[in-house]
């Protein structure tokens, strides 16, 4: 998508229509105290956008900008003259003509075109914000955020700036008006990942998951092909020239909406004061009335249709003797003196006027921002549990879990089907076995490169297509429903777990949690959902009963302000916690960077008996998609089943079951998703140490059969697939270079 649209009204909902005019009326109306000038509908809108249309958050916001601006240098200044012009043609920094699949415009940083001992920080810094600002007049821009590519190919140490560096992330995060969405640092040289691995305990939480470090020629995974240059790995052309000779265009433009930013914040300590005035007198209650803005009475205009014109940015301009950059390219293009991409013919590159045009579609429920709201409402939704749908998928809440329904007098209840009318489960082997239809690794990624990732994706879908195997009679009775934490998400009657019955109640056996097969080890994992606080009791009854030594957790308690488990363990080193006749008490915990193993000692009340078990969680599952890097998720698993395997050495003749030991517990938040992928990995991974096939296809299908809806999106499909190379890659099995590079085409759609 090219970043180029057509003249078109700003769409704004009903409400985020309301909510700017509140933004603005209470603005305003605080800096006409200050007589400083208003602040224009088009400038509200833009940090509304970057702040999800919460007003606080937007004022402020726009207070930290305001001062942004005005300490680092950022009004006032010339794109024309030195030394900025010269950071403007140095190429190091540049917007690209297309975006990402989600619609964000790319910046790219390159790191080998600068040198911090020769060039200030304040002309790097405007270099850029000039670029922004006219990338940020489009309105898809502010809709779907910004990526950040900081490209360290070819650099050295000596082109590392930290300050310079430190300044534009809090700019991009605290300061400018636009979401930064991810952050890709392409080919980082070994210096820098030790130094990152030192910086990020220190980093948020929220901005540790936005950075990946990818290879030049993985960034493709990443960001489609065709949206990249192709020294990253792309098939786009880039004329920076050309985009430059735009932003110029744009910014001559005196009624252009791309300057009111700027226009807004005026150089003055009346201004910053009105600006920190209205942060500190917003509150909601004190908004009597939003006025009729599109009055002239109002001062402001709501229709903003047409504002501005679009004008196309493909055409390159002569240079002259009044305008520096483009005398200084024209000279560089008959010289010869530019990079190649000056003398490339390129598509060109295009910006949007300030309103935009494109897709509209809304991104603005998919961020994760304001770390302190997360906790908060996580702390106030604790004792209720929400119910959502698409669970592991990350959806939107639901609502709070459905209520049985009142038995009325003489009405008993359907009943569910009894535990000896249904197959034998645990009579049968294990549905994993090496057959035929398995291929060895190179095939599999010689199957990769050709299916490609819309192949990867039909596979998955096919999959997703299939009815299920079983049914949930179970899950679905009244008297049950309650005890699951998503609505959509059942366990199969055939092959659930069967709690003992407590005082004679026949429905006291049901927890939604369902035995799968291992590789050729039956019932080798128990998958279940992230224990609710009603079913902490039951969670370790069904501990205790099935022998576990070994529980897997695979997501975090909770993930952008929903819960997603209940906190069923004692949480701190040297507490204990009491869940029915089940005690646990926490005895260590240690702390890695990708997971941590806590170990407890369960004692049961009734039996007088005590076990030790030990908790995994994973703790580097990002808030969307899957892993960047499946090295993580590997050296978790490895770890697991060291632990797994000494924890069955330790029973001894207490164990008479399979070599592999009791079942392991594995849950995430619904126990179909991460947890999916965890139990894929280990069951292919097993099957290629053992014979040296795998058949992930039929792997996910078998496995689905015993825990209903097991892998929930192609994305975590498409992981499987990419960790297995991982492994074999690092088990020099395969080489550490494979290109993948056309892996990711068009039609790739995550149907999700």
């Amino acid at each position: 998508m090219l970043l180029r649209e057509s003249n078109m009204a700003t769409v704004l909902s009903t409400d985020e229509e309301k909510i700017t005019r509140q933004f603005l009326e209470h603005l305003n109306r605080v800096r006409a105290q200050y007589n400083v000038p208003p602040v224009s509908w088009s400038t509200a809108v833009r940090f509304l956008m970057a702040r999800k249309f919460d007003v606080k958050r937007a004022l402020d916001l726009f207070r930290s900008h305001g001062e942004l601006r005005v300490r680092e240098g950022l009004l006032n200044f010339n794109p024309t003259e030195e030394p900025v012009s010269r950071e403007l043609l140095s190429e190091k920094f540049t917007v690209l003509p297309f975006r990402d699949a989600g619609g964000a415009a790319i910046a790219l940083f390159s790191a080998r075109y600068h040198a911090p001992h020769s060039t200030p920080t304040q002309a790097v810094l405007q270099a850029a914000v000039f670029q922004l600002d006219q990338a940020l007049s489009s309105y898809e821009t502010q809709r779907n955020g910004l990526t950040w590519i900081y490209n360290m190919t070819g650099s050295s140490f000596t082109n590392f700036d930290l300050t310079m560096s430190k300044k534009l992330l809090g700019m991009l995060r605290d300061g400018y008006p636009a979401r930064l969405k991810r952050i890709y640092v392409v080919t980082p040289p070994l210096w820098f990942k030790a130094m990152y691995k030192i910086l990020t305990p220190m980093l948020k939480e929220k901005m540790k998951e936005r950075v990946t470090l990818v290879s030049a020629e993985r960034l493709c995974r990443y960001l489609p092909a065709t949206s990249l240059p192709k020294d990253l790995g792309g098939t786009a052309e880039i004329n920076h020239l050309d985009w430059l000779n735009s932003c110029l265009d744009q910014n001559s433009d005196k009624n252009r909406n791309s300057r009111d930013l700027s226009d807004a914040l005026v150089d003055t300590p009346e201004a910053l004061e009105a600006n920190q005035k209205a942060v500190e007198l917003y509150a909601p209650e004190r908004i009597d009335r939003i006025p009729d803005l599109g009055s002239p009475s109002g001062g402001f205009k709501v229709d903003i249709s047409l504002r501005g014109s679009t004008e196309s940015l493909e055409s390159s301009h002569s240079g002259t003797q009044s305008d520096p950059i483009r005398g200084s390219i024209e000279d560089m293009k008959t010289n010869g003196s530019s990079s190649d991409s000056a003398n490339g013919t390129g598509n060109g590159q295009h910006i949007t006027d300030s309103l935009g045009n494109g897709s509209l579609k809304d991104h603005r429920f998919r961020d994760m921002d304001d770390e302190e709201k997360i906790l908060k409402d996580a702390k106030e939704k604790y004792e209720t549990e929400i119910v959502e749908k698409d669970a592991d998928g990350d959806g939107i809440p639901e609502g709070p879990p459905p209520k049985p329904p009142r038995p009325r007098p003489n009405d008993s209840p359907p009943p569910v089907p009894d535990r000896r009318d249904l197959p034998d489960f645990s009579a049968t082997e294990s549905v994993h076995q090496s057959t035929d239809s398995g291929m060895d690794i190179e095939a599999l990624v010689s199957y990769v490169l050709n299916m490609r990732q819309s192949g990867i994706y039909k596979e998955y879908a096919a999959i997703r297509a299939e009815p299920p195997a079983g049914t949930f009679y179970a899950s679905k009775h009244r008297l049950n429903v309650h005890k699951n934490r998503y609505a959509d998400v059942l366990c199969y009657d055939h092959s659930r777990v069967f709690l003992p019955i407590l005082n004679g109640d026949p429905y006291s056996d049901y927890l939604n949690a369902n035995y799968m097969d291992g590789y050729k080890q039956k019932n080798a994992f128990i998958a279940t959902q992230g224990a609710l606080p009603k079913t902490f009791s039951d969670f370790w009854l069904m501990i205790w009963e099935s022998q576990c030594r070994t529980i897997v957790m695979t997501t975090r308690t909770v993930e952008r302000g929903r819960l997603k488990c209940g906190q069923y363990w004692p949480l701190e080193e040297g507490t204990s916690g009491e869940y029915g006749k089940i005690s646990v008490a926490n005895l260590e915990i240690e702390t890695r960077r990708d997971y941590t193993i806590t170990v407890l000692t369960v004692h049961n009340s009734t039996t007088n008996e005590s076990r030790r078990i030990t908790h995994f969680q994973f703790t580097s599952w990002p808030d969307f998609g899957t892993p960047r890097s499946a090295l993580a998720m590997l050296e978790f698993r490895e770890e697991v089943r060291q632990y797994q395997s000494t924890s069955v050495k330790e029973m001894g003749d207490e164990w008479t079951g399979h070599p592999g030991g009791p079942p392991i517990v594995v849950h995430c938040s619904a126990g179909i998703g991460r947890t999916g992928t965890f139990c894929t990995l280990d069951i292919s991974l097993a099957r290629l140490e053992d014979v040296a096939t795998i058949d992930v296809c039929n792997t996910v299908r078998l496995m689905r059969a015993q825990r209903a809806y097991s892998i929930q999106t192609p994305d975590q499909y498409e992981f499987c697939y990419f960790a297995l190379v991982e492994y074999a890659q690092r088990s020099d099995k395969l080489p550490s270079s494979i290109d993948f590079s056309g892996y990711e085409d068009s039609e790739s759609d995550s149907d999700d």
